[in-house]
């Protein structure tokens, strides 16, 4: 296996100046696992999705907005009928993604909600509405 790098610096683009810094850990129990963890952050905010460290959490609105989306999503399947089984079969979206939409787990990509939406008939629109 090559040797990995144990470490490198992250710099601004623009203004070159450090933002970070990457170091790279063998995982424990693992043969040839790598742990990727931005270690030093000067900015004190996440500058790239690393695997292991955790994200911050969506706000208050932003959660509340994915439980109506969820609930308009279940009303209208249950109107139509549906299953979340059916549904998947007839949008070709799964039926843990679509479990995870109506119970606002999740942040339903635009895709899905054309997919949902055009298997129950109705526009994307309908979805959104308050």
């Amino acid at each position: 296996m090559p040797e990995l790098p144990q470490g490198c610096s992250f710099t601004h683009q623009l203004t070159g100046r450090s933002i970070g810094y990457l170091r790279v850990y063998p995982r424990p129990r693992s043969s040839n696992a790598y742990r990727h963890r931005l270690t030093h952050d000067l900015r004190k905010a996440s500058v790239c999705r690393v695997p292991g460290v955790p994200r911050q959490p969506d706000p208050d609105w932003i959660v509340d907005q994915r439980k109506r989306l969820g609930e308009q999503v279940r009303a209208r399947r249950m109107h139509a009928n549906l299953t979340q089984e059916r549904l998947r079969d007839i949008s070709g979206v799964e039926r843990l993604t679509i479990q995870r939409i109506e119970s606002g787990a999740t942040d339903a990509r635009y895709s899905w909600l054309l997919r949902i939406a055009r298997a129950l008939g109705i526009p994307v629109s309908a979805l959104l509405e308050d």
